[in-house]
């Protein structure tokens, strides 16, 4: 018990010694926030958090989560996400660069590492729905569509943190509850690495950002995580009760991207459609009330996909319940919109 706190309080510090130097050297490397008319935070901010984050996460590697057979893997592939991130946090690089080196990050993760998508589970009969042939396609989708769901959700303090936490925690619980000590421990490292860097995003002092760089790494981690989770011949969790653990940003992405189309604009291009900018503009919110209620809700649909998965509620039912709350979601944001 001694010996794993000093390895979380490694990673812990790891992180938090990481930010302060790095903020000090933030405006040399070019990595700060300035407000635009999209990012309306107060002053010039450090975007070297998700960088800070990996130094945490490599420390996490050697003396937390060694134990997991594909750590090196993901290690890699974190840093070539995190990579991706920076160079966008530096340059503000266009959109379709930047998706095509996800994709093929994403068919390497498929092709190469074995990282993959074949079965969606008993969805709508007692049979089991395989991908075949198509899974590759299916999880280059699942990928990069979820890395850039979760990307999409850093747009007020302690939002991305905060729902990656309820993913990484909701995992932790169900591999306490199974007895699979690589996940656990790979829980571990993520959540360790997210509180401290949470601190200082809530910090009035001494903030720092995520940046691309952060959403990209933190992002793709969690759905490698949901996909070797929900994948094999004994998965820890069902293909379905990752959708509620993710619900969220998953939900947030789709509807954002129908309300995009359905006005002739590029989905791809960003605006103030997501559900934070929502709750901002019409109720007047203040940033600390949106981030309570998306929390709540998000942790409320993870505490339904948890019971769902230890109960065995039918994966049918779950989808079926899943979609229902989706398409509510959907209508209600078109009616706002009206």
């Amino acid at each position: 018990m001694y010996e794993f706190i000093i390895k979380i309080f490694l990673i812990f510090i790891s992180v938090a010694i990481s930010i302060k130097i790095l903020s000090n050297f933030s405006e040399k490397l070019n990595l700060i926030d300035l407000p635009n008319h999209r990012k309306q935070h107060e002053g010039n901010i450090p975007l070297i958090g998700g960088i800070a984050m990996f130094v945490g996460f490599l420390f996490g590697a050697i003396f937390l989560a060694n134990g997991y057979i594909q750590i090196i893997s993901l290690s890699l592939i974190s840093f070539i996400m995190l990579s991706i991130g920076a160079i966008d946090d530096r340059h503000e690089v266009n959109f379709f660069p930047k998706l095509f080196l996800q994709v093929l990050v994403a068919v390497f993760v498929v092709s190469i590492l074995g990282i993959e998508l074949k079965s969606f589970g008993n969805l709508f009969t007692d049979d089991n729905v395989t991908l075949g042939s198509a899974s590759l396609l299916v999880t280059t989708l699942a990928i990069v569509g979820g890395t850039n769901a979760f990307n999409v959700m850093d747009g007020i303090d302690g939002l991305a943190s905060g729902l990656a936490l309820i993913v990484f925690s909701s995992i932790l619980l169900i591999a306490y509850i199974g007895k699979v000590p690589d996940i656990i421990n790979l829980s571990l490292l993520y959540l360790f690495i997210l509180i401290p860097f949470l601190f200082f995003n809530l910090s009035s002092q001494n903030k720092v950002f995520m940046g691309d760089s952060g959403t990209l790494f933190i992002g793709i981690g969690i759905v490698w995580t949901l996909i070797i989770c929900s994948q094999g011949q004994e998965p820890l969790i069902r293909p379905v009760t990752a959708l509620w653990l993710y619900s969220v940003p998953l939900v947030d992405s789709i509807a954002t991207v129908f309300m995009r189309i359905k006005n002739r604009k590029s989905p791809f291009l960003p605006d103030r459609t997501h559900i934070h900018h929502q709750l901002k503009s019409h109720y007047r919110y203040s940033n600390r009330t949106i981030l309570l209620l998306i929390i709540t809700v998000s942790l409320l649909m993870a505490i339904l996909g948890i019971l769902g998965e230890i109960y065995f509620v039918p994966e049918w039912l779950m989808f079926l319940n899943f979609i229902c709350l989706s398409f509510g979601y959907l209508i209600y944001l078109n009616v706002l919109n009206n």
